[in-house]
């Protein structure tokens, strides 16, 4: 019994006699090496459809290629979504303390000393007084997008019976 190579091995490595070889190559893949016992093995039909399968074949690893290439893509997608997550909440809650303190200070002036300000001075602080509320807004909104990803979807009720009609409709059409 004749010794046939495993992919990937050295075809001399056997005791296979080897008379003639026909080699596609793979563009950047390699070549795809395709050997005979006889001298008149390859016709122009045989090397034809060789060129087509190493044309598939090409095809194939290119896709496998890019398949990969947007695999690590995806990867460092979701590391970096979820290290802007991670920002995005830390950054939230560590803004809302000295946010809390300037309203609360701002709130403070304006009680104390609303009847000593002047309508200018009273501006001011109606300025002070909207820049913390839209602030806390961003703050707000901030938080909530830290915590999308995190929610679990919401399940709700799906009628079945109107699904397995639908679908089963259909494939009488």
């Amino acid at each position: 019994m004749r010794e046939v190579p495993e992919v990937g091995e050295d075809f001399t490595a056997t005791d296979a006699p080897v008379e003639s070889m026909l080699l596609v190559p793979l563009e950047d893949h390699g070549i795809l090496t395709i050997a005979a016992e006889t001298d008149d093995s390859f016709d122009e039909v045989a090397v034809h459809l060789a060129t087509i399968l190493g044309g598939h074949l090409t095809a194939v690893l290119d896709r496998l290629d890019q398949e990969r290439e947007l695999e690590g893509y995806r990867t460092e997608l979701e590391r970096s979504n979820e290290s802007l997550q991670q920002f995005a909440y830390i950054a939230s809650h560590d803004l809302q303390e000295p946010l809390r303190m300037v309203s609360s200070y701002v709130d403070l002036l304006a009680m104390e000393y609303e009847d000593e300000l002047d309508e200018e001075a009273s501006e001011y602080v109606e300025f002070a007084v909207d820049g913390a509320e839209r602030m806390r807004s961003m703050i707000d909104a901030l938080l909530e997008y830290s915590r999308v990803q995190t929610r679990a979807s919401e399940f709700e009720p799906v009628d079945m019976e109107a699904v397995v009609e639908g679908r089963s409709s259909r494939c009488r059409s």
